[in-house]
């Protein structure tokens, strides 16, 4: 009799303690899935955190792209007047030469 009283006690005692260990276990389980969850909203606030130094960065870029332009248009107008009269000296000289050897052709 007291062997297997003792054996009781200690298979209760093995009872409780896997039943414990059980619902451990679920707690386990359950902040495991709420650290995944609160992890996935970490990542998103830090992509949050982020917008606004992206957002000024691409406002940067786009007055750094508006003044390249800028400056662009005007390389691009000055390099075309100056084609512009090289080409019209060009055309002088070769209208002058033209005369002249017409002249000087028809006097021959």
């Amino acid at each position: 009799q007291e062997l297997a009283n003792n054996l009781h006690v200690r298979l209760k005692w093995c009872c409780f303690v896997m039943l414990h260990a059980d619902q451990d276990g679920e707690k386990l389980q359950a902040l495991l899935r709420l650290v995944i969850e609160l992890l996935e909203r970490v990542k998103i606030v830090e992509a949050l955190s982020t917008v606004p130094q992206m957002y000024c960065l691409a406002v940067v870029e786009v007055v750094r792209r508006k003044m390249f332009i800028k400056h662009y248009r005007e390389w691009a107008g000055a390099l075309v007047k100056d084609g512009k009269r090289l080409y019209e000296a060009e055309k002088s000289k070769r209208e002058s030469f033209g005369k002249l050897f017409n002249s000087e052709a028809s006097k021959v």
